[in-house]
């Protein structure tokens, strides 16, 4: 669950827009309806996990624990060091732990493995200043650590996602220099081997990142690499690879993408890859953004494509699910429907992509999508960060987790 690190002027210019956006939202609080999804559903009596600012904890990664409850990993403070929380299902904190042994820490990604345990990592400053992709594996029952390791030399590094294996290990994909990056190592962190793809392996553009990284049936690697070329020309390419990081194939694909986009991918079960992202609406670069979801084939063959939203406002995903039947979910968030403002936005799809319904959920305050997972019984988990209840003005905001059936109906 699953988002990329900018570079400092980039950040100062996200910072700025997400300003902009919340001094919006709030401007927005008394604005009637504007345009209700199929159902509206008010999350103003949901439980907020806790306020955001006495925590400081910002740029969360959220998983589900296959025993229950659920994990937080993020920044924390302003030396950004590392922050994880354990939550009980009943959203009960039971073990908060900083990491304060390492600071200018990037948390890019974290999940937890087939034993329970949980996978952080991303970038990190260190006295060099050089940045290394790192991985952080945690008992969430206690905090400890079972290791910690960082990759790199010289370069800048960095590692935007990483994967469990099925045959043990993990993959970290990231870039270094103008070269995506893909490091696997064994069950202890120990690195196996380093793959760069740039120029040499077709896979040629300004600067390319690995971004998401999918084990497919087959047991090879799926990979959504992004490319920017200035701030708002930013292309796609997938690349699968095999367990020892041959590339297999390769493709590049022209979707008008949205600068803020935070993509995320997996593998449906006809074995095609099913990517949702925020396109620029119209395709105008300056516009506001719509929901695309592409299906993709066994060679990277675009398969359809589809785009969802309204006209008003912004309109993102970033996740899908596969329901039992072949229907698609996805999640995201909406200014066009809904309060108004941006509330919480699940669409559901036809096996062709075709949509059956959409809903919104939130009230007259700022909401929106921070991770979603989907349960084993069809439903999902969101995390959602918005305006609290007892907010004097619209920086105060707390974290909430929202329980939603399959046909969109909380519980």
């Amino acid at each position: 669950m699953e988002k990329y690190a900018l570079s400092t002027a980039l950040k100062a210019i996200a910072l700025f827009a997400f300003i902009f956006l919340l001094g919006l939202a709030a401007c927005q609080k008394d604005k009637p309806v504007i345009n209700l999804a199929d159902d509206s559903h008010d999350t103003e009596n949901f439980q907020y996990l806790f306020n955001l600012t006495p925590r400081r904890i910002s740029d969360c990664k959220f998983s589900d624990l296959p025993t229950g409850g659920f994990v937080l990993a993020g920044e924390y403070g302003i030396k950004k060091e590392l922050k994880i929380i354990r939550l009980a299902e009943s959203k009960e904190v039971l073990v908060e732990t900083n990491y304060d042994y390492f600071t200018a820490l990037e948390v890019n990604f974290s999940f937890v493995n087939h034993s329970g345990k949980v996978l952080t990592g991303g970038a990190m400053e260190v006295y060099t200043k050089s940045r290394q992709a790192l991985l952080l594996l945690e008992e969430p029952s206690t905090g400890a650590v079972s290791w910690l390791n960082g990759f790199g030399g010289a370069g800048v590094e960095k590692g935007y996602d990483a994967t469990e294996a099925s045959t043990g290990g993990y993959l970290l994909t990231g870039s270094v220099g103008d070269s995506m990056l893909v490091i696997r190592v064994d069950d202890e962190g120990q690195e196996i081997w380093t793959r760069h793809y740039g120029s040499a392996s077709g896979i040629s553009s300004p600067a390319p990142r690995g971004i998401k990284i999918i084990e497919a049936a087959d047991g090879n690697f799926v990979i959504l690499i992004e490319e920017r070329n200035g701030i708002l020309n930013i292309r796609y390419q997938l690349a699968k690879i095999d367990p020892d990081g041959h590339l297999i194939w390769h493709k590049t694909y022209d979707f008008p993408v949205y600068t803020g986009a935070q993509p995320y991918i997996m593998e449906a079960s006809d074995q095609t890859v099913m990517l949702v992202t925020s396109v620029n609406r119209n395709e105008d670069p300056l516009s506001d953004e719509d929901i695309l979801l592409a299906k993709i084939g066994a060679e990277g063959e675009v398969i359809w494509t589809r785009q969802y939203g309204g006209t008003v406002y912004n309109d993102g995903a970033e996740f899908v699910g596969e329901a039992d039947n072949g229907d698609f979910v996805l999640i995201g968030s909406t200014g066009s429907f809904g309060h108004g403002s941006l509330d919480i936005y699940m669409i559901r799809t036809d096996p062709n992509g075709e949509r059956l319904w959409h809903k919104t959920y939130g009230d007259q305050r700022f909401q929106v999508v921070v991770g979603a997972t989907q349960r084993p019984d069809g439903g999902f988990w969101i995390l959602g960060l918005s305006e609290t209840a007892a907010s004097a003005d619209f920086f105060d905001y707390g974290y909430f987790i929202l329980a939603v059936n399959g046909d969109g109906t909380p519980n």
